[in-house]
């Protein structure tokens, strides 16, 4: 059983298994998520401040969740993560960090870019806090063979010295471009993901999407596309090298259509949200003033 913190909040036991929900805390289809409390969990619903919290001190799980940010701890899958919402649309998570057994990682969806050192740092603040984090102990890091490595207690951030063609920087450069729609008929060499051979891009017209870039320029390396045989026998996916398709668009040989460009985000906004809401009521005097 881990050692809880002290905190504000006002938790009551639940003696039987039983579900909360709240109007900030949605699924994909908008409806409120039923969030479960098992018997002998504690829970606070702070419908004012705009807080659910639940946890289970003997399986060392909680879940807290604000309007701008969405924390759950689990030591016993020892899996963490933190993912910020879209103060605009309750269903969608903007971007977020994991802690898979001790591995941290970012996740961008594809569609963000951001300074992995603020998202980290913005992370350190959260768990710090009794509400988002109400235990004495932190999530376990293991740095070993990680790819970045950190220290949630002092905030630091810094890449694994040991890995091998290890990018310069721990702020990753997000490719600019998400996805783009092209044209071809020119012969374009690629590789067949589906016959794990090279292969020829048939021509028509694509719908692709950048799977890889270079993590210290934000240059596009390859991107993925689905297409058919010339005799439509089979639908494969194609990785294509970007730079020679590219060349081609650029010269007119290949007609572009759409370009999808990443949004640029910054935690710091969320997170500073997240703690105002969560900090203690002034007490005193004005404390029995602001409550009112």
């Amino acid at each position: 059983m881990l050692e809880e913190r002290d905190s504000h909040l006002k938790l009551t036991t639940s003696h039987k298994k039983r579900t909360v929900a709240a109007p900030w805390f949605l699924t994909g289809l908008g409806d409120p998520y039923q969030l479960e409390i098992l018997p002998g969990s504690k829970a606070c619903y702070d419908p004012n401040n705009k807080i659910l919290h639940v946890r289970d001190n003997e399986r060392g799980i909680s879940h807290t969740v604000t309007p701008s940010v969405r924390v759950r701890l689990d030591h016993e899958q020892d899996f963490h993560d933190i993912d910020f919402i879209d103060l605009e649309d309750a269903t969608q998570n903007l971007a977020g960090v994991y802690i898979n057994e001790g591995v941290l990682s970012f996740e961008d969806h594809n569609r963000f870019e951001f300074s992995n050192t603020l998202m980290f740092q913005s992370v350190c603040r959260l768990l710090a806090s009794p509400v988002f984090n109400p235990w004495t102990e932190l999530p376990r890091i293991r740095n070993e063979n990680a790819f970045y490595q950190c220290d949630l207690a002092t905030g630091e951030l810094w890449l694994n010295p040991e890995m091998e063609d290890a990018p310069k920087n721990v702020d990753k450069v997000h490719s600019h471009i998400v996805y783009l729609s092209f044209e071809t008929s020119e012969p374009i060499p690629c590789w067949n993901k589906d016959t794990r051979h090279d292969d020829i891009l048939p021509p028509g017209r694509y719908d692709a999407e950048v799977i890889k870039s270079d993590h210290d320029t934000g240059d596009v390396i390859t991107i993925k596309a689905d297409g058919w045989t010339a005799d439509r026998s089979n639908l494969y996916t194609f990785h294509i090298p970007f730079e020679p398709l590219y060349e081609l668009i650029q010269s007119g040989a290949v007609p572009a259509g759409d370009f999808g460009y990443r949004v640029p985000f910054d935690p710091r906004g969320h997170a500073d949200m997240a703690l105002r809401a969560t900090q203690p009521p002034p007490k005193g005097v004005f404390g029995k003033l602001f409550k009112r």
